[in-house]
């Protein structure tokens, strides 16, 4: 029974650490690569890590919100915005489109934030504001960004 328990206990902290661990783990490896990244496609690329950055923050919302585990997801968000915007601050028809992709998530994020915010249902058309963002990295992608 001793052994059961022991099991038990193992497994739980492994989980523990793995729900807590795996999002800090790839925060931190993306930082190192963006670090690296340069040159052609690291503008949509670090699009495309914001807008499922983002993505998988929507899929979590459920009511009733948590404001404050919103807010600070949001504000994760919001840093890999600024970091894909770095990244899309170069010239040609690329990164323009790259920063029309950008200017897309921001207003969807804007949007999803101001209902949360008055503790209202999220917006419903959360899917189509990603694929627009997806077709906008395309196009950039496209472009050479």
């Amino acid at each position: 029974m001793e052994k059961i328990f022991k099991l038990a206990v193992i497994v739980i902290l492994l989980a523990v650490g793995y729900s807590f661990g795996r999002p800090y783990l790839e925060g931190l490896f993306e930082e190192v690569d963006s670090l690296g990244a340069g040159g052609a496609g690291s503008c949509s690329r670090s699009i495309e890590r914001a807008r499922d950055n983002f993505a998988d923050k929507m899929a979590k919302v459920t009511p009733p919100v948590q404001v404050e585990r919103w807010n600070s997801d949001l504000a994760m968000a919001r840093g890999r915005l600024g970091r894909a915007r770095a990244a899309c601050e170069c010239p040609g028809e690329g990164c323009d489109a790259g920063r029309s992709a950008l200017d897309a998530l921001e207003r969807l994020m804007t949007t999803w934030d101001d209902a949360i915010q008055r503790d209202k249902a999220p917006p419903l058309n959360g899917a189509r504001g990603l694929e627009r963002v997806d077709e906008l990295v395309r196009e950039a992608r496209s472009k050479g960004a």
